[in-house]
């Protein structure tokens, strides 16, 4: 199959028959990861468009199933019972603050369906967080203070979205 790849792992075949691949290799260093990198990844449909082709265009991924593909590869740790690198922690910080900026974004600056899909990614992953830290006796420190951190964050937003009508 064709792939699309975002960065070199874990991988994905979605039903199309498209493969993609999101993560950071472990010997990367996050220090020097740009935000804006990530956001390309979960912008790549906020301009209106509602699937990515194939240059031949037989592979499809529609909006849900890219949003699914790239949370599901970088949150796959939440809700296994894995302490969290912390390069994967910085991805997935990244990832928040992009959902959050797309969640929040001023309408028709992007995809009305993009905000949607942003928000309910973030109430899906608060409830996975929660889940997850309700069982951390067996996760270290680090990654039990980064999902409390990143749970917060959502709540935050979500408590702000709220309050203030959208």
């Amino acid at each position: 199959p064709q792939q699309l790849i975002l960065a070199p792992l874990p991988s994905s075949t979605l039903a199309s028959g498209l493969t993609v691949t999101v993560g950071l290799q472990p010997s990367q260093s996050a220090v020097g990861f740009p935000q804006w990198i990530f956001d390309q990844f979960l912008y790549v449909l906020a301009d209106g468009d509602t699937k990515i082709e194939s240059s031949e265009g037989v592979n499809v991924i529609r909006m849900p199933e890219h949003y699914g593909v790239v949370l599901g590869a970088v949150f796959s740790e939440i809700g296994q019972g894995k302490d969290i690198a912390p390069t994967r922690r910085d991805l997935q910080r990244f990832a928040v603050q992009s959902l959050i900026t797309q969640a929040q974004a001023p309408i028709g600056s992007v995809n009305d369906d993009v905000r949607t899909l942003a928000s309910d990614g973030l109430r899906k992953l608060a409830s996975k967080i929660k889940s997850q830290l309700r069982n951390s006796r067996k996760l270290d420190a680090m990654t039990q203070a980064h999902l409390k951190d990143i749970q917060e964050q959502i709540y935050r937003y979500l408590s702000r979205s709220v309050t203030s009508g959208r």
